[in-house]
């Protein structure tokens, strides 16, 4: 059973505010024709059942989300352990992540962004002839 309300007219973008590349990304979001929700987790916590859901939507498991290298040990840690530094060192998340619907990725380029988005040209007349010529009609 999912926790994490999701739908194919929503994102869901979740970075940490201290990120330059997390925050780089934020104006493009804009350009979304969904609806989008922006979860800055230095500001927003975000649950624990949550956080193992995201782990499953990406498909990966917890330290290849966080940054291992702000760790002063090396440690096996479980998953209880990973969401426990999540939650006290928001600015360890590797890269953004985005949701929509039942899809998930961490964004690693900016081009990732962009395959949540409906791609743009809806207003090209597809007939033979405007193709040709660039005749095509305006929104």
């Amino acid at each position: 059973m999912a926790i994490l309300k999701t739908n194919k007219r929503q994102l869901i973008y979740i970075y940490s505010g201290t990120s330059i590349f997390g925050k780089k990304l934020l104006p493009y979001l804009s350009t979304s024709k969904k609806v989008v929700r922006v979860i800055d987790i230095d500001k927003e916590k975000i649950s624990n059942t949550i956080w193992v859901e995201i782990s499953k939507l990406v498909k990966k498991p917890f330290h290849k989300l966080f940054f291992k290298k702000k760790i002063n040990h090396e440690t096996n840690y479980n998953t209880d352990d990973w969401i426990k530094i999540i939650q006290n060192n928001p600015s360890m998340l590797m890269y953004p992540i985005m949701i929509s619907d039942e899809r998930a990725l961490q964004i690693k380029k900016r081009v990732d962004l962009f395959s949540f988005f409906t791609p743009a040209g809806g207003n090209f007349s597809k007939n033979p002839r405007a193709i040709k010529y660039g005749n095509h009609s305006s929104i």
